[in-house]
């Protein structure tokens, strides 16, 4: 039996790329009989690519549910707006909601980088993940790939902690109780005072998480463990 809530967020799907865990994606919501589903930004990859099998059932599963759907843009939607007009859906700057009498505020996340802005060009966004995949999955701890591993994921990080402290100050100046960003690929939640953050992480290689809120504005952030095989 389906477990009804009130909203489903995802973010950072990133269809068209050959990490995206549609299938995943698509067991994870099928598990929910959700109100609404909200997708925090960077639904798609900036450029036209391929579709796997998997990720045409995504999109068909989409279709089929968007009465119910939110698109939020992302800085990768902003020069691929092409799945939106096949989902027949205009992706929104942001959403702002009132659940439970409480300010809610659903944004991608990349507005908030005011320091390091080098995730917000998808390029170097693209770029810079690649690297850490690749140096990932080398498992060499000579030449320096351990340190510069490190390297990368402190930065990455520092990033998301930046991008995290700015959205909370944005939700505080504006009376929002609970603000929902994605952007980082790091799925994170705390609460500061009366204002709860919470970063939805994202669809790809073995990050995979969504964030379910229930209708006295309960917060969740599930994550789905990935097969090793």
């Amino acid at each position: 039996m389906k477990k009804k809530i009130k909203i489903l967020a995802v973010s950072d799907i990133h269809l068209g790329s050959e990490y995206c865990k549609a299938n995943s994606l698509i067991s994870a919501m099928l598990t929910y009989d959700f109100e609404q589903l909200i997708i925090v930004g960077d639904l798609q990859e900036d450029q036209k690519p391929p579709f796997c099998n998997a990720q045409w059932e995504l999109v068909k599963y989409l279709c089929e549910n968007r009465d119910k759907i939110t698109y939020i843009e992302g800085n990768h939607d902003i020069k691929g707006k092409w799945l939106g007009k096949i989902l027949g859906m205009e992706a929104k700057k942001k959403l702002i909601v009132k659940i439970a009498g409480k300010k809610v505020c659903f944004i991608h996340g990349h507005q908030f980088d005011k320091i390091g802005f080098v995730f917000n060009e998808p390029t170097i966004d693209w770029m810079f993940i690649r690297a850490m995949r690749i140096i990932k999955h080398l498992h060499i701890n000579g030449y320096g790939f351990g340190y510069l591993q490190s390297c990368l994921e402190s930065f990455h990080n520092g990033f998301s902690e930046r991008v995290a402290q700015n959205a909370y100050k944005y939700a505080k100046h504006r009376g929002i109780k609970l603000i929902v960003c994605g952007h980082t690929h790091v799925p994170m939640r705390f609460r500061q005072k009366t204002v709860e953050y919470i970063n939805c992480g994202a669809w790809v290689d073995d990050i995979c998480s969504f964030v379910t809120i229930d209708e006295d504005c309960k917060t969740e952030l599930h994550h789905v463990k990935q097969s090793t095989a």
